[in-house]
């Protein structure tokens, strides 16, 4: 089975003391049978947006292998001005990131921050995918702002389901991952209001992709953790 997760992360957390050096994750996901990873740099999460991006393509341009495609994500940090996040979004495009992920709750700010709504249409108008976790309210206002062309990839907690399922169910560009789907019945629950768009995210090495796989029930593994990838990898310029 081919496994397209959408959330890798590698590097130094000041946050975390886990195991996370590249060589580490990659092993990590060849043992779980990951075949397509969605990379990216801790440094662009913590330390330096443009220095993480940097090492992030690098890697991925390096150490992809026949049996395991890793495809850069990037990141910004609002919270750096308006001059230097479209600076580093440009870099990022031009060495061919089209991922972007971000991270409001770890950065301190939120979707009504002016540079955020002035440069997510930026990379909607790039055909570019945004991944970003927070409150369903929240992740309704980002993926009207992204524009119904542009994909929204979000983990959406069982505890919130009883508002996302009706806040964000039709949104066609919001695609959740299973990743938080551990509550009794909450994956079968998704399904019914997210046909197709459920998508594998493991959040490595923090989460076991075993662990997420158990939460799928088994005849939807395909769809998971291969179909439902298959228009945003194209959106990306991959295929499954």
């Amino acid at each position: 089975m081919k496994i397209v997760d959408f959330r890798v992360s590698y590097g130094f957390s000041p946050k975390k003391v886990i195991k996370a050096d590249l060589d580490y994750v990659l092993q990590l996901l060849e043992r779980t049978g990951v075949t397509c990873a969605l990379l990216h740099s801790l440094k662009g999460m913590h330390y330096d947006p443009m220095e993480g991006n940097n090492d992030c393509v690098e890697a991925c341009r390096t150490r992809s292998t026949d049996s395991l495609r890793l495809i850069p994500v990037g990141t910004f940090n609002p919270l750096e001005g308006i001059e230097r996040c479209s600076e580093v979004i440009q870099k990022g495009l031009n060495s061919g990131i089209r991922f972007w992920r971000l991270y409001p709750k770890e950065q301190n700010w939120t979707s009504d921050h002016p540079v955020f709504k002035l440069l997510i249409p930026v990379l909607s108008s790039n055909r570019c995918i945004i991944a970003i976790d927070s409150t369903p309210a929240e992740i309704e206002r980002i993926a009207i702002l992204a524009g119904s062309d542009c994909p929204v990839v979000t983990s959406l907690h069982y505890y919130d389901s009883a508002d996302w399922c009706l806040r964000l169910s039709e949104l066609k560009n919001v695609f959740p991952t299973a990743r938080l789907l551990h509550g009794p019945g909450s994956f079968s629950y998704a399904m019914k209001y997210f046909p197709g768009r459920i998508v594998f995210e493991s959040d490595a090495p923090f989460g076991a992709p075993s662990s997420v796989i158990g939460l799928i029930n088994p005849q939807h593994l395909d769809d998971v953790c291969l179909r439902n990838a298959d228009a945003l990898l194209r959106r990306l310029g991959f295929d499954c």
